[in-house]
């Protein structure tokens, strides 16, 4: 049986596409929250950092209103925003969770969500927590969102993202993620 070079390419590829990572695994997303729901994940895929690497969040807000349009406002730098909080849980289980701004006075911008519809926010929480310890963290994010009409806000929580720090010193010096995949 002969095999054209295009199908045999196409059978290389299809052998080795579980090795290349596939699709990004699914968002796991927080419980829903007055028609609001919440995913964190890490930016650029992956599961796993070294340690003290930087890396970003995404935060991904979901309105699953079908009649009312959410407002996220987010100050700049974002991590001053005493609307938006993280848990964090090292391996060894000691909450190193990052202390919330109680004020902020600068400025900052809202996002309008309409209904039906997701918009993503990133987050560089190591400027605010540090990864050292190897093994998995649990992170989850409480997030204040916002409606147009006149009731009140509320927040939003995300489901828990683990993330695993393996040993290695990081030398890049870019903040977008190059994250381990396995």
């Amino acid at each position: 049986m002969k095999l054209g070079a295009r199908a045999f390419a196409a059978l290389i590829a299809l052998a080795c596409w579980p090795l290349s990572g596939g699709e990004p695994p699914p968002k796991k997303w927080g419980p829903v929250t007055n028609d609001a729901r919440i995913s964190l994940v890490l930016k650029g895929g992956g599961a796993g950092i070294k340690t003290n690497q930087a890396f970003l969040l995404s935060i991904s807000v979901q309105n699953l209103s079908t009649n009312e349009t959410l407002c996220v406002y987010s100050t700049w730098p974002p991590e001053l925003d005493p609307r938006c909080s993280f848990r964090v849980l090292s391996p060894s289980g000691k909450d190193v969770s990052p202390a919330v701004p109680m004020v902020y006075g600068g400025s900052g911008t809202s996002s309008l969500i309409p209904r039906n519809e997701t918009k993503e926010f990133d987050f560089d929480l190591t400027k605010l927590c540090k990864f050292t310890e190897i093994g998995t963290y649990g992170i989850v994010v409480n997030r204040e969102i916002w409606r147009l009409s006149n009731r009140p806000p509320f927040i939003a929580r995300s489901a828990s993202l683990p993330l695993t720090v393996v040993p290695g010193l990081w030398e890049g010096h870019s903040r977008s993620n190059a994250p381990l995949h396995w």
